[in-house]
């Protein structure tokens, strides 16, 4: 970026928290003179990209002029795509949401109904009364991701998927750029924007689903890694004698302290004749035992859950304090299912909690915050809107817009 650029950058990051600023302020946020921070708040008023948010408090003369971003410029849609559920998104600038289709997954899960319920769903958002001028296209999904060429490598609870490339298929489809990450990076950088970097520009976000994946935010940067896959918390192997993971080691955390592992170690105990009331809670069957079946059971003190939720926490909480220990944050972030995705996961949260500080260092012990994401299970398709916006607005700051552009022309400001 020329200097220029990096100045328009820098204040459309400024501005994206929806907070106005006066010129003056403008000029003291970016470190430059005031005739340059007022050519460039007149010139992104001229694109509409800002917007006039009245007067600032008086400070003796008359108030200053106020500008904030223009939270209506564009709209963005956003898809997650796990096993557990499917839920998109239409966000506004400023990652408000204003419309909200999808949940749990239904009906047959396989390549084909996946990829259907991901069209139907954008199409149905594109197609929302609030949607005027759609920027493009974000997908948050579970797996490997090839973010550059926006291909699905791997989503790890289908054996017949294998480098689909979603970005061409949606971008054939609605002729919108497309973009496509990783479901926890996506979350993560949600947080950033909306939820957690509000209080510190250093973090981890821990997400506990079907899988369980790490979201490393250093200097307010979400870390993304050399190929795009930083953060596979879930296949750092605890216990080299565990059971083999979909990944093909051995002992990987997600295989013996993801919610399907907790779900296994139930049926399997039951299976050996083990007492529990989750057997009841399932109805006497065992296919139907979920994790929220065991919370449930862990609530009322049964002793299989607790002790099955306890030894997954145990891990969870290890290897977040190994992570903690190398990366030094200043909070924790808790998303997923620790996010209110399953009515009482605090049981589960409590104990990862508990041995997070018991085993970072003590010197961190007291100065590393624990806090449960704000944002819950919308954390991740409001993410993919939000990095849907990110990319809009830094080619905005690359390329200079000569107007407000009109709604047909709105993916190339992409």
């Amino acid at each position: 970026m020329s200097d220029r650029e990096q100045l328009r950058w820098n204040l459309l990051e400024m501005m994206r928290d929806g907070e106005a600023f006066s010129r003056p302020q403008i000029a003291e946020h970016l470190g430059t003179s005031l005739p340059t921070a007022s050519a460039l708040a007149r010139d992104m008023l001229a694109e509409s990209l800002l917007i006039e948010a009245g007067r600032g408090p008086s400070t003796g003369g008359r108030p200053a002029a106020i500008v904030e971003l223009n939270k209506d410029f564009a709209q963005a849609v956003g898809i997650s795509v796990s096993r557990r559920e499917i839920i998109g998104v239409l966000t506004d600038m400023n990652g408000l949401i204003l419309a909200q289709l999808g949940g749990q997954t239904e009906g047959p899960f396989d390549r084909e109904h996946v990829l259907e319920q991901i069209i139907d769903m954008t199409a149905a958002l594109l197609k929302s009364p609030q949607t005027r001028r759609p920027a493009g296209i974000g997908i948050g999904i579970s797996g490997i991701v090839d973010s550059d060429d926006g291909v699905s490598v791997q989503f790890p609870y289908l054996s017949d998927w294998h480098n689909v490339p979603l970005g061409n298929l949606l971008h054939e489809r609605f002729s919108l750029p497309v973009v496509i990450w990783n479901d926890v990076q996506v979350a993560a950088q949600a947080a950033l924007r909306h939820g957690a970097g509000r209080l510190s520009d250093d973090f981890l976000y821990l997400h506990v689903s079907k899988g369980i994946g790490l979201g490393v935010v250093a200097g307010g940067i979400l870390l993304r890694g050399h190929l795009g896959h930083a953060g596979e918390l879930g296949h750092v192997v605890v216990d080299p004698n565990g059971p083999i993971c979909h990944c093909g080691n051995f002992g990987c955390l997600e295989s013996v302290a993801s919610p399907p592992a907790v779900v296994a170690g139930a049926i399997d105990a039951l299976g050996r004749g083990v007492q529990s009331s989750v057997l009841r809670k399932s109805g006497g069957r065992t296919e139907a035992i979920t994790i929220g079946t065991i919370l449930e059971a862990a609530r009322e003190n049964d002793r299989l859950a607790n002790n099955l939720l306890t030894t997954a926490a145990d891990h969870i909480g290890q290897a977040l304090a190994n992570a903690a220990n190398i990366l030094n944050p200043e909070m924790v972030v808790l998303g997923g299912i620790l996010a209110g995705e399953e009515e009482g996961a605090s049981v589960f949260t409590d104990r990862i909690i508990r041995k997070l500080n018991h085993t970072i260092l003590p010197a961190l012990a007291g100065k590393t915050r624990v806090i449960v994401s704000p944002l819950g299970p919308l954390a991740a398709p409001i993410g993919a809107a939000t990095v849907v916006i990110d990319e809009m607005l830094r080619r905005i700051a690359e390329e200079e817009l000569t107007g407000h552009p009109e709604p047909s022309k709105a993916s190339e400001a992409l």
